[in-house]
């Protein structure tokens, strides 16, 4: 059995252990290009998961909330919600 140690964008880790090697990802970020540590949580209802998905980099993604992130299309619509709803 094969042990790993993973580091995640939080600074946390973790231990995975199998058979198998633990993937690596490789989506990349759709803004940078960078190793994709979340995917986008805005919700849209026409896909299969109920979320937009695009991998996003920690240093590219919005937080609008705790455990929520946006890519930046979706960053950008949030942005514009805010202002519609408070003028």
């Amino acid at each position: 059995m094969t042990c790993e140690h993973i580091r995640l964008a939080d600074g946390t880790g973790m231990i995975v252990c199998g058979s198998k090697p633990w993937p690596r990802s490789k989506a990349r970020c759709v803004k940078c290009g960078q190793i994709a540590e979340q995917l986008c949580d805005w919700k849209v209802p026409g896909c299969k998961s109920g979320t937009c998905d695009a991998p996003i980099c920690s240093k590219c993604t919005t937080s609008p909330a705790p455990e929520k992130d946006l890519c930046p299309k979706h960053a950008q619509a949030w942005a514009e919600w805010k202002a519609r709803r408070s003028a």
